[in-house]
């Protein structure tokens, strides 16, 4: 296709290197390797306000995994998984997570 890779650095002093210096390149947040291929489609998960980009499911999923936190819904009390809790903002910009969308409602 003509597209030729020179790596000048490996993935691990790169991810390193990227990491020190807060640069955002197309780097999957859970390995933190390059994401050469931009033809297959990358998974995406929204947490503490930042989008996070994956380079695939299973790597979605050790992300989950490694970052999962149990904490009471803020209307009802009952005790949910971050990933499986509806965030809402309220008036004063503050967010609050919740069970479901009755809580967020009510």
């Amino acid at each position: 296709n003509g597209h030729v890779v020179h790596r000048i650095w490996s993935d691990a002093f790169f991810t390193k290197f990227r990491a020190t210096k807060g640069l955002k390149t197309n780097c999957c947040d859970n390995c933190g390797l390059y994401i050469y291929n931009k033809g297959l489609p990358l998974e995406y998960l929204f947490h503490e306000g930042q989008q996070k980009r994956f380079c695939n499911s299973a790597c979605l999923n050790s992300y989950k995994k490694k970052n999962t936190r149990v904490y009471p819904c803020m209307w009802c009390k009952t005790l949910c998984k971050n990933f499986d809790m509806l965030p809402n903002v309220d008036r004063s910009g503050k967010t609050g997570l919740f069970c479901s969308i009755c809580c967020t409602t009510s």
